[in-house]
């Protein structure tokens, strides 16, 4: 007996992402590649083995982050973080209206923000019109220390979610602070 449970995560790419689904058991495991789009149902699923005892439809939610615009250090060209410091670091997510998805950081679920490898949790926000086109765009500051970049470090990606859909930016930056 199949259990349609889905298990561990969808891997994102822009083509296709592939669902983990384990049977009742536990014992099996089986990975199908489905089309990116924010659904795709997969029907009459059969597991390389043929058996037949787990065949199944199911419906699995396949995401890609919407690509959105951030400005580390905003006002700064160069983006130069200190990763001596104990200090933090403004990251603006900017607001986008030109391009063929819309975003407005405005709608962004701040509990669901990251910054950096070391996935740092802002510790404050506000909003500001930073490039002046007349949006409000959001601010979020971070412990430089929680955000995981390291000496060499050339960018950095912040990630979340808007209206229950990811969005991740990322933007160049030069190190500073490295012995």
């Amino acid at each position: 007996m199949y259990n349609d449970e889905l298990l561990g995560d969808l891997k994102q790419g822009f083509a296709e992402a592939t669902a983990v689904m384990q049977d009742s058991s536990g014992a099996n495991c089986y990975a199908a590649t489905v089309p990116c789009g924010r659904w795709g149902v997969i029907t009459d699923f059969v597991p390389p083995d043929n058996n037949a005892a787990v065949r199944s439809s199911f419906l699995v939610r396949v995401s890609i982050p919407v690509p959105t615009t951030i400005d580390i250090k905003p006002g700064d060209d160069k983006n130069i973080v200190s990763v001596a410091s104990n200090g933090g670091v403004w990251v603006a997510v900017l607001s986008d209206t030109e391009n063929e998805v819309a975003f407005d950081p405005l709608q962004i679920d701040i509990p669901t923000v990251r910054l950096g490898p070391g996935e740092a949790e802002p510790i404050r926000h506000r909003v500001r019109d930073v490039n002046h086109d007349g949006l409000g765009d959001l601010l979020f500051r971070f412990s430089i220390p929680e955000t995981g970049i390291q000496c060499g470090d050339t960018e950095a990606t912040l990630t979340g979610e808007a209206g229950g859909v990811g969005f991740s930016g990322t933007d160049a930056l030069q190190t500073v602070g490295c012995g």
